[in-house]
C-alpha cells in the first residue's frame, strides 16, 4: 500500500464493504459547506448505502460528527466498535449542547442590544457570548472561562 493524493478516476473502498471511483476533485471553495461555514471533505453517493445495507457507515458517519461536535476522537475496532446505543447516546449529548449553545447565543445578543451597545462593533457570534460569559459568571475563580467560551 502507499499513500499518494487521490485523483480523478481512482477507485476507494470503505471497510463496510462501499466501493466507488472519484468523479471530481474540486478546491474547497467550491465544495458545499454546513450552516457554520464548515466545508464539506467528501460527498458519497446516497444510493450507497441502502443498495449495499451499509448500516455500520450511516452510524460511523454520527458518531464522528457527534465525537467533532463534543471535541472527542472516536476510534472504533473493526467487529468491536461502538454499539449503537452509544452512539445514539453521544449523539443526544451533541445535539444538547448545539442546541444549548444556540440559545445562549440568541440570549447574549439580546442582552447586548438591551445594553445599547453598537452592534456593528461585535464581529461575530463567539465575541457576545464572551461578553454575555463574563458579565454573567463575574470573577468567579472556580469556572475556567476559556473551556466554557470554546
Amino acid at each position: 500500500a502507499q499513500r499518494r493524493k487521490l485523483t480523478q478516476g481512482d477507485k476507494m473502498a470503505g471497510r463496510h464493504g462501499n466501493k466507488g471511483v472519484i468523479s471530481k476533485v474540486v478546491p474547497i471553495e467550491d465544495m458545499p459547506y454546513l450552516e457554520d461555514g464548515t466545508p464539506v471533505d467528501i460527498i458519497l453517493n446516497p444510493l450507497g448505502v441502502p443498495g449495499r445495507m451499509n448500516i455500520g457507515q450511516i452510524l460511523e458517519t454520527h458518531l464522528g460528527w457527534a465525537a467533532d461536535r463534543l471535541g472527542f476522537r472516536a476510534i472504533t475496532p473493526v467487529f468491536d466498535g461502538a454499539e449503537e446505543s452509544e452512539i445514539e447516546a453521544e449523539l443526544g449529548r451533541a445535539w444538547m449542547i448545539d442546541h444549548a449553545w444556540k440559545i445562549v447565543t440568541e440570549r447574549a445578543w439580546e442582552w447586548i442590544k438591551a445594553l445599547e451597545y453598537d452592534p456593528e462593533a461585535l464581529t461575530d457570534d463567539d465575541e457576545v457570548r464572551r461578553l454575555y460569559i463574563d458579565q454573567w459568571l463575574g470573577e468567579k475563580p472556580e469556572y475556567d472561562r476559556e473551556m466554557l467560551v470554546e
